[in-house]
């Protein structure tokens, strides 16, 4: 959460920079080296990462990878998951939702709880009958374990 920021904040000011640059130049100023590295190249640092898993987001286990990469793919538009990289803007921050409270019960039995919870979402859908709700079954069952056991390992991480 707090790289998205930071990458916001970075961005915005990259844009505001550029602009400022762009108005100098209109009013016939000369654009020189240090205009042309406020105004071109810091925004495309900025912009230039996808939000994917393979650039950024947290290296998981080898077991975890199919998870990682289905989640980033079919949830990611939605669901923000640090670990996925995605930065989701309509579904709830599973890194909040899903994050473990209270005394740990132990570490396997949290991540049990938490894919279970992904699991039933995933098979049934979140208040579905509702229009723009999550709709169950977007993957096969074998994705979904897949997926819940990434989320599960995870969740709360970011």
């Amino acid at each position: 959460m707090i790289r998205l920021i930071v990458r916001t904040a970075v961005a915005v000011a990259a844009n505001a920079v550029g602009l400022i640059v762009a108005a100098a130049v209109l009013d016939g100023m000369q654009l020189n080296v240090a205009s042309f590295v406020l105004a071109v190249i810091i925004p495309w640092l900025a912009f230039r990462g996808s939000g994917d898993a393979n650039t950024g987001a947290e290296k998981v286990p080898a077991h975890l990878k199919e998870g990682q990469s289905l989640f980033e793919t079919n949830c990611g538009t939605c669901h923000t998951l640090y670990a996925a990289g995605t930065d989701g803007n309509y579904g709830p921050n599973l890194d909040e939702l899903l994050a473990p409270t209270g005394p740990p019960e132990g570490e396997k039995k949290a991540e049990e709880a938490i894919s279970g919870r992904v699991l039933n979402a995933q098979k049934e859908g979140v208040d579905s009958q509702t229009p723009g709700r999550m709709p169950p079954a977007i993957l096969n069952p074998d994705q979904q374990k897949e997926v819940a056991e990434f989320v599960g390992a995870v969740a709360g991480e970011g």
